[in-house]
């Protein structure tokens, strides 16, 4: 069980490295795309680590139950870890929308030169 979280874990760094590479190839805007970037790579890292700890915690759970017989008490341990995992998405989803104008007005500065022509 820990074995594919850790390659999940692994998969998601090694899929920012690329896209630095790759961005970093861009000559034009290569400073502020990597910034993007990593800033997006942390609030990744965060659902992820949360998904993780709700789906290994729940699978195991109720793989125990399951083992002992108890078909039952498994579907509520999935049933439950579903709801937590729906809680814990929704909770991290409005606390991102908070923090989204305080983003915007951090990089405001920094990224709109770059972006506004790539808009238009």
């Amino acid at each position: 069980m820990a074995i594919s979280v850790a390659i999940t874990q692994i998969v998601n760094v090694l899929y920012n490295i690329v896209d630095r590479m790759y961005i970093g190839h861009i000559l034009e805007v290569v400073t502020k795309a990597l910034t993007g970037v990593g800033i997006c790579f942390p609030i990744l890292m965060l659902v992820s680590a949360f998904s993780s700890f709700i789906g290994g915690g729940g699978t195991l759970l109720a793989a125990i139950e399951l083992g002992k017989g108890n078909r039952k008490e498994a579907e509520k341990v999935l049933g439950n870890s579903s709801i937590l995992l729906c809680f814990i998405s929704i909770t991290l989803m409005t606390f991102l929308c908070f923090t989204k104008p305080l983003f915007s007005m951090l990089l405001e500065q920094v990224m709109k030169p770059f972006l506004m022509p790539l808009i238009i």
